[in-house]
């Protein structure tokens, strides 16, 4: 089970854990301006994708976001989750993760990279990235949205 919560204004801290690992501590909102916060033409779906397709356990990973609606979105890169491809199904890998529940927002029409990285031991195969976005603002009119990387490849 993956459990995230991101909050609106007014808001009250979250002191829970999940049962995927993750540990967090008061929700925090992060509206710092991005460098990379750019003006996206209007239209499509929200996407994430990676900055490369092949990566070792334990390295780095640049996730780039593009929110191509008129919504803003909060997330938080460090609760993405990994999955693993065995046998043509997508099964999560479970992480002990400890993370500082930061709701970033992704503004409308806008994309912004985040850094996380993969766990170390990690066996070679395909794995993707997922990440939760929740709708922000007053009476908002779109659901929360679970967005899926292209697979990428993990070799030792």
């Amino acid at each position: 089970m993956f459990l995230v919560a991101c909050y609106g204004t007014g808001a009250k801290p979250d002191t829970t854990a999940a049962d995927s690992g993750v540990v967090s501590s008061p929700a925090v909102h992060d509206s710092t301006p991005r460098a990379d916060t750019g003006n996206v033409p209007p239209g499509g779906e929200l996407e994430l994708s990676t900055d490369k397709s092949s990566y070792r356990s334990g390295e780095q990973i640049m996730i780039t976001l593009v929110n191509p609606t008129s919504n803003s979105y909060a997330y938080n890169p460090c609760t993405r989750l990994i999955e693993r491809e065995v046998s043509g199904s997508w099964v999560e890998h479970k992480e002990a993760r400890i993370c500082t529940m930061i709701a970033h927002i992704l503004a409308p029409r806008s994309r912004r990279t985040e850094r996380t990285e993969l766990a170390t031991g990690l066996e070679p195969g395909r794995y993707r990235v997922v990440l939760l976005l929740s709708p922000q603002g007053p009476a908002v009119p779109a659901p929360a949205g679970v967005r899926v990387s292209a697979p990428i490849t993990v070799t030792r």
